[in-house]
């Protein structure tokens, strides 16, 4: 995994730990005395990226997004509302604080606004392969 890719996986999953994002994490089963990577879906905590960071394994993680594609009519009308920037803000801090609203929006809904998906360092949330489903 390239320094940048892994700074910005980083980046990414450190935002996303309050909203009960869902990971695959992999990890090494011995079979015959063979070592195999085996995946398994668990929910992002600190504690699992403290683990990740301690053995260096960042390409053995990957949170489970929804492409920004995905986004419903109805969802960016939430979007929207949630995070626009008010009539009257004349204040940089007011609109920067618009803007993080609607990243903590983003983050809450799983999308992928950084692109991790393409660079295959998140999965694709689809309708057969949806961990957020109750």
């Amino acid at each position: 995994m390239e320094q940048k890719d892994k700074e910005l996986l980083i980046k990414d999953l450190c935002a996303r730990v309050p909203y009960h994002t869902k990971v695959s994490k992999a990890y090494w089963v011995a079979y015959d005395g063979k070592f195999e990577l085996e995946w398994d879906k668990t929910e992002l905590t600190l504690s699992l990226l403290n683990y990740i960071e301690e053995d260096n394994a960042w390409e053995h993680i990957k949170p489970y997004l929804r492409p920004m594609s995905s986004m419903t009519e109805e969802e960016y009308d939430q979007l929207y509302i949630d995070s626009r920037v008010k009539e009257d803000s004349v204040d940089i801090l007011d609109a920067l604080a618009n803007d993080l609203d609607a990243i903590d929006w983003l983050n809450a809904h799983h999308f992928d606004y950084r692109g991790l998906i393409e660079k295959n360092l998140a999965i694709e949330v689809t309708d057969k392969n949806n961990p957020y489903e109750n």
